[in-house]
C-alpha cells in the first residue's frame, strides 16, 4: 500500500518566496504545488493592462517566470539586448518559423514606444488628464498585438510581411521613432517630470514622502530589470 503524506507533513521553508513571486512552494523533502503553479493566464491583466510588459507577464505566467529567472537574469549586457535574446529563445520554443520569431522580438519595440510617448510628453510639458496616457498606451498596445498576431495566423514570412507592409509597418516605424526619441530626450527629462506625466492629479507631497521612506531620495528614476 502506498502511503500519501497528509497536509501536516508539508513544511514550507521560511526562505521560500511567496506564491505571488514563485509558483513553487518548497517543502522539506519534495515539492508541494499550489494553484499558482499551474495558473497560466490572468485574462483581466492581458486585456486591460496599459503596458505590454504587464500584459506579457499575465500571459503564459509560468513560462514567463522561468524565462525571466533562468534566461533573462543570466544574460549580460543592456536590458534591451537581454530582452531580445530572451524573447528569441521564447519564440524558438514555439518553432523555427521566421514570422513567429519576427513577431515576438518586436515586443521590445512596443515597450520602447510606451516609454517614448511618456518621454516626449514630459519633454514638451504636455500632461493629459488622469487615465489619458494609460488609455493611449492601452490602445496602441491592443492595435500592436493585432498587428503582430498576423505573424502567428499566416503561415509564411512573405504573407506576413505583405500584410504588415499594407499597414505601413506602423508598429515597427513607431517603435524605432519612439525609441530614438526616448534615448535622445530622456537625459533632458527628470524623474519628477516623468512622474507628473504618468501620475497626473496625484499628491506630490505624499509621493515625495513615500519615496523618501522607501529609497531615501525624494525622486529617483524607476529601475526596471525584467523582460520588456
Amino acid at each position: 500500500n502506498v502511503e500519501f503524506p497528509s497536509v501536516e507533513d508539508y513544511v514550507i521553508d521560511k526562505n521560500s518566496p511567496d506564491g505571488e513571486s514563485d509558483p513553487v512552494v518548497t517543502e522539506s523533502s519534495s515539492y508541494f504545488y499550489t494553484y499558482t503553479t499551474v495558473q497560466s493566464v490572468s485574462v483581466w491583466k492581458c486585456e486591460f493592462s496599459p503596458r505590454i510588459r504587464d500584459s506579457f507577464q499575465a500571459w503564459n505566467q509560468t513560462i514567463y517566470y522561468w524565462m525571466d529567472s533562468y534566461v533573462y537574469q543570466r544574460c549580460q549586457g543592456p536590458r534591451l539586448l537581454r530582452s531580445v535574446v530572451t524573447l528569441f529563445i521564447y519564440a524558438y520554443c514555439f518553432g523555427v518559423q521566421p514570422n513567429h520569431l519576427l513577431a515576438v522580438i518586436t515586443l521590445p519595440l512596443i515597450s520602447q514606444t510606451e516609454e517614448g510617448i511618456a518621454t516626449l510628453m514630459a519633454f514638451f510639458g504636455f500632461v493629459l488628464p488622469p487615465g489619458g496616457l494609460a488609455f493611449i498606451r492601452w490602445f496602441f498596445r491592443r492595435r500592436a498585438l493585432d498587428y503582430l498576431t498576423v505573424g502567428w495566423i499566416l503561415l509564411s514570412l512573405e504573407e506576413t510581411l505583405a500584410f504588415w507592409g499594407s499597414l505601413g509597418y506602423f508598429v515597427h516605424v513607431a517603435g524605432f521613432v519612439a525609441a530614438l526619441a526616448h534615448l535622445a530626450l530622456s537625459k533632458f527629462v527628470s524623474a519628477f517630470e516623468r512622474w507628473q506625466v504618468e501620475n497626473p492629479g496625484e499628491d506630490v507631497a505624499v509621493a515625495t514622502a513615500r519615496n523618501l521612506s522607501q529609497t531615501g531620495k525624494a525622486w529617483e528614476g524607476l529601475v526596471v530589470d525584467t523582460i520588456l
